[in-house]
């Protein structure tokens, strides 16, 4: 088996394989991942979400290995470019377990924009943009985003001191960060990170 392939085994076993395929005995983290949010504006409104992962270092060195086609243990532009679409192809059939209500309704993620990989510090960094179908005007939409492995095979942690941010600008807005009080994963042990914006009007 090639190094891509083998690869692409395991981010398949990890991100769509444990949804339901296997028993769910086996459905505990074996990929973790450290996150923040950032909202994007477009003038007043709110344009999308800007998500931010890093990976654990275990995951880190196996995928950057595996693309590291020049064997310079570093990964160049070229390199990060396909590591990134085998990725973002990889995760689209799992929605890129990023969960965004507006208003309380669900938002069907279909695709992600401007999806890219690094890694520094030995740490691979994946970060990709959610656009809304539509900008939103922030004082009269609730926005609640929450980022979670169903299967519970990755758990995904978010930043403790700054888990949602604003890319420029900073509305009179408050951020309320709880364990979600109605959904749970992992037999019912797990409650995801639950972030909700709520604006003042201008």
């Amino acid at each position: 088996m090639s190094l891509r392939s083998r690869v692409l085994a395991v981010v398949v076993v990890a991100l769509a394989f444990f949804a339901g395929a296997a028993p769910r005995a086996l459905a505990h983290p074996h990929i973790w991942i450290d996150a923040f949010v950032e909202v994007l504006h477009d003038g007043p409104r709110i344009a999308g979400l800007r998500i931010n992962w890093t990976f654990d270092p275990f995951f880190s060195g196996m995928a950057a290995a595996d693309f590291d086609t020049d064997g310079d243990s570093m990964l160049d532009d070229d390199e990060a470019a396909r590591l990134a679409e085998t990725s973002a192809e990889t995760l689209k059939d799992s929605g890129f377990f990023t969960h965004i209500w507006l208003n309380g309704e669900l938002v069907q993620i279909d695709g992600v924009r401007d999806f890219k990989a690094w890694v520094r510090d030995k740490r691979l960094t994946h970060a990709f943009t959610v656009a809304f179908p539509e900008p939103i005007d922030p004082a009269t939409t609730t926005l609640d985003v929450s980022l979670y492995d169903p299967t519970y095979y990755v758990e995904i942690n978010m930043d403790a001191v700054d888990p949602l941010r604003f890319a420029g600008g900073s509305p009179s807005c408050l951020i309320n960060v709880q364990p979600d009080p109605q959904r749970t994963i992992y037999f019912g042990l797990v409650r995801p990170t639950l972030m909700q914006l709520l604006c003042a009007a201008s």
